[in-house]
């Protein structure tokens, strides 16, 4: 009884089987039939496409919307184009910018280009340049001294001097000498098999001892001439200033950091009573 129900069984799957496969082979061939029918499936686009010509799309219908209600576009141009936004604060690139000078070669640099180069004319700076003998001329048969300073400080507060010069030349001879300062240098050498470790003290003249001498006009205050040494003048010392001319002169002595010896002559014949 039991090989009989088994055989049974056996009969129901294997006419199943037989059964679904026929049906599957049924739903193949119309699935690929080359039959075009209503029921045909469509097959996918076939796309050519050539160097001068855009891509041809078949067997998919043409679309419509309300939007564009020419169906005959193909579908490529239905696509938007996503265009990126520009960047407006990125960096520009470099520019080169010839700068010119009348004096010297045109120099190239490379500045951005939100920077504008403009020429500006320099500032002149006033530079006293006067030309000194090797040896200061004598002065000495008949002409007195009337002012006269010896290892003298120089500071802001020395007096001024005035004259009235009837015969000239007016004669101011000056010797500056600066303060000297102290730098102290740490040193550390060696003698044979010993290590010696020093502060040398290094004296020198005061790099910024300076002196000047203003002349003016005592009626009208107008500078005559100037003269000095340091700061914009030269550190020629030894130094000699001369007034060649008539008129009434006011002298005014100033400096700093430095000592003066200092003589003011003039003629004794026609400028005392």
């Amino acid at each position: 009884m039991n090989e009989e129900l088994a055989d049974l069984m056996f009969g129901i799957i294997f006419l199943v089987l037989i059964i679904n496969s026929t049906m599957l082979i049924a739903v193949s061939s119309s699935l690929y039939s080359p039959d075009q029918g209503e029921n045909s499936v469509i097959s996918p686009p076939v796309v050519t496409a050539s160097v001068t010509s855009p891509p041809q799309y078949s067997q998919y219908p043409a679309l419509a919307s309300p939007a564009d209600p020419d169906p005959v576009k193909p579908l490529v141009s239905l696509i938007p184009t996503v265009v990126p936004l520009g960047n407006t604060g990125a960096a520009l690139y470099d520019t080169d910018v010839i700068l010119t000078n009348s004096e010297t070669q045109p120099v190239i640099e490379s500045v951005s280009s939100y920077v504008t180069i403009e020429p500006k004319k320099s500032r002149e700076v006033e530079t006293h340049t006067y030309i000194q003998p090797t040896i200061a001329q004598r002065y000495e048969e008949g002409y007195v001294t009337i002012y006269s300073l010896a290892n003298q400080k120089v500071s802001q507060a020395l007096p001024l001097i005035s004259f009235s010069l009837l015969n000239p030349p007016l004669v101011i001879d000056y010797n500056v000498t600066p303060v000297n300062t102290v730098d102290v240098k740490y040193m550390v050498y060696k003698e044979v098999s010993t290590v010696y470790q020093e502060n040398v003290p290094i004296v020198r003249p005061y790099e910024d001892a300076w002196f000047e001498v203003i002349v003016r006009n005592k009626d009208t205050g107008q500078i005559v001439t100037e003269d000095g040494y340091g700061r914009t003048y030269s550190f020629q010392a030894p130094r000699q200033l001369v007034l060649r001319e008539c008129g009434n002169y006011s002298l005014e002595f100033t400096g700093g950091f430095a000592e003066l010896d200092l003589s003011v002559k003039v003629k004794e014949d026609g400028n005392f009573p």
